[in-house]
């Protein structure tokens, strides 16, 4: 099938890769040219002509393509003879799902600096991009970790953003977020879905990410209840029980990370954004807050005399990966000189 950039003008694109597929499309890229990459939609339709043109109209001059953080938004469309949307140009940036964060080992795999600190950037880059977004009315909708790419420095990039909520600035059509994913969903999404979403749909999601990003991977909501039957993450956020703030409604789970690991301004984002948002989305920080507050404790980081991949908060006093390791704990930040128990 023939492509065309413009009328009358088609692209040759050569060899392709396979970079990633969703539901929607598959992800290609070029052997000789690492900056870009082509999604190919499996159902191209009038409907989706009509999405990626308000998405071309949308971007911001001054989202970049490379930085800290990046915004995979589409470039430009590749048509077919007939001028239906069969692809569109994105930015491309390589690197791992933010999953890899959460994990100890996947962390000394695909980061050059697998410590705290680099979580830390990584947590204020995501609050930035959703800053980003929220201040031109796009709301994600899809909020997670599939959806985020980091490379080996702690770079991260907002990947499938064709899928989110948005308004045409030209025709004021609105076009709703595509998917879903309900481990990250706010719980007024979960009760009720919702066409149109408010921004503070995202600010509970994102909340999680953060959260899983400074405790080493734990999800808030995640455990077995006491009592009653066991619906997982989503049931957990249905019924407002987290492992942060309502403990004891969960079956204990040893060696699981205290809340008193964060600093107190964190700690506070946190429960106004799940426990006391849980039901009132309006006190939800937003995601400038939470990069302002981020960055805060990202000026206040203290090193650990002991080992050089330990970070944390002044505030907190002595080292608190060292006192985990020292209870028998795993080191989830080892440095060369000690590994994982």
């Amino acid at each position: 099938m023939t492509l065309y950039i413009e009328p009358g003008r088609p692209i040759n694109l050569g060899p392709l890769v396979p970079l990633g597929e969703g539901g929607q499309g598959v992800v290609l890229g070029l052997l000789d040219e690492p900056g870009v990459c082509f999604k190919f939609f499996l159902e191209p339709s009038e409907d989706l002509d009509r999405r990626v043109n308000g998405l071309l109209k949308q971007r911001p001059t001054e989202w970049p393509d490379g930085g800290e953080q990046v915004i995979a938004w589409p470039k430009w469309p590749l048509r077919d003879e007939t001028g239906r949307i069969r692809s569109v140009v994105l930015p491309r940036f390589d690197g791992a799902s933010l999953y890899a964060l959460f994990d100890a080992d996947q962390r000394l795999e695909f980061l050059d600096h697998p410590t705290w600190a680099t979580c830390l950037q990584a947590a204020i880059r995501i609050s930035s991009i959703y800053r980003q977004l929220h201040r031109v009315d796009v709301v994600i909708g899809d909020v997670s970790p599939n959806n985020l790419i980091v490379d080996r420095s702690g770079r991260v990039a907002l990947i499938d953003c064709d899928s989110v909520q948005f308004v045409d600035d030209w025709s004021r059509e609105v076009f709703p977020a595509d998917m879903a994913t309900r481990e990250y969903c706010s719980p007024e999404a979960l009760g009720s879905p919702a066409r149109h979403l408010a921004p503070s749909h995202d600010l509970f999601g994102m909340a999680i990410l953060l959260c899983q990003l400074l405790m080493d991977g734990d999800h808030p909501f995640e455990g077995r209840p006491l009592r009653g039957p066991d619906h997982g993450v989503e049931g957990n956020i249905r019924e407002g029980t987290s492992a942060l703030f309502t403990p004891e409604r969960l079956v204990p789970v040893a060696g699981r990370l205290d809340l008193r690991v964060l600093p107190r301004v964190v700690q506070q984002l946190a429960f106004r954004a799940l426990s006391q948002g849980h039901t009132h989305p309006h006190v939800r920080p937003s995601a400038a807050e939470w990069e302002r507050v981020l960055r805060g404790v990202l000026n206040d980081l203290l090193g650990c005399p002991r080992n050089a991949n330990h970070f944390f908060p002044a505030a907190l006093g002595p080292c608190p990966w060292c006192a985990r390791y020292d209870a028998g704990i795993a080191d989830h930040f080892p440095s060369g000189s000690r590994g994982l128990r």
